[in-house]
Formats: C-alpha cells, sequence, structure tokens
C-alpha cells in the first residue's frame, strides 16, 4: 500500500487532466473545422446560368458565405448578389389568371447555422459562348468565399433541365 501516497494520487490527477485536455482540444478542433459540402442537382442556361444546388454546413459553428464565383475554362464569374426571378409560373382557370407563383435565385451573403442548409437556384450571369458550353455535360468549379476560409469543389455539370 506504499503506491497510493498523497504524491501518487496527485501524479495520477494530473496525468489524467492533461490527457483529458488533449482529447478535448483535439475534439474540438475536429467537429468545429470549416467543412461545407455543395450538392448539385441540375442547371438551366436561359440568358443566365441557373444552378439548383444545396449547400450543407458540416460544421456546429455558424459560417457565412460572402461570395461565390462559377469557373469555367479558367474565366471566372460571380454569382449575383440580388436575387432573378427564375421562373414565373401561372395558372389560369377558364383563361382567367387564378395564381401567380415567382421562383427567385438565392442571393448572397448567406449564413448558415450549424449543421445547418441552404439550397434552390443559384444565378449566374455568363456571357453567349459560355452559356453554350452548357447544353452538354462540363467540368465546372465553384469557389466559395466565407468567414472561415475559401473552398474549390469541382463540379460535374450534367444535368441541363428545368427541374426548378
Amino acid at each position: 500500500m506504499k503506491f497510493l501516497t498523497k504524491e501518487n494520487i496527485s501524479l495520477f490527477i494530473a496525468i489524467a487532466g492533461f490527457v483529458l485536455s488533449i482529447f478535448n482540444i483535439i475534439r474540438q478542433y475536429y467537429f468545429n473545422r470549416a467543412k461545407i459540402n455543395i450538392i448539385y442537382r441540375s442547371h438551366y442556361c436561359g440568358g443566365s446560368v441557373s444552378f439548383n444546388l444545396a449547400i450543407e454546413n458540416c460544421s456546429q459553428l455558424d459560417i457565412s458565405i460572402s461570395r461565390m464565383l462559377l469557373i469555367v475554362n479558367n474565366k471566372e464569374f460571380e454569382f449575383l448578389y440580388l436575387p432573378k426571378t427564375i421562373w414565373t409560373i401561372t395558372h389560369r382557370t377558364g383563361g382567367v389568371e387564378t395564381d401567380r407563383k415567382k421562383i427567385d435565385s438565392i442571393s448572397f451573403p448567406q449564413t448558415i447555422g450549424g449543421l445547418g442548409a441552404v439550397g434552390g437556384c443559384f444565378a449566374v450571369d455568363v456571357d453567349k459562348e459560355t452559356c453554350g458550353l452548357f447544353e452538354s455535360p462540363i467540368a465546372v468549379a465553384l469557389k466559395v468565399f466565407t468567414n472561415r476560409g475559401c473552398f474549390l469543389f469541382p463540379v460535374m455539370a450534367d444535368n441541363n433541365k428545368a427541374d426548378i
């Protein structure tokens, strides 16, 4: 029983506290690191390119997206800051308009809560030559600027349809 002295018990408590604090630092870094995913669903080109995307925040901390760029053949196009009307849906009964709905693009900046997501149409103005490239599948990149760093996502834009 010479092992259970005050000095050995204090040493054990100090070592256990050190190990737990290192574990807590690693755990906090892992769960609070900046990590976002972009899920591409479809796109439609009609003057401007509208992407149907979902942006997921995989971190437990909020993240703010200040701007987003579309990169096509080393040319950068900035996504719109103001909402743009993508679609207008009109219902008629007997020739009389009974209902009208507008679908607008999502504007920037966006704040996504911890473990949250934002999704919908994101619009970007491109030139006619670039718009023509979206008729067939094309590899593009999305550059996302956030308050926690800049991220680059490769996207295969291969679903050219208006399913918004």
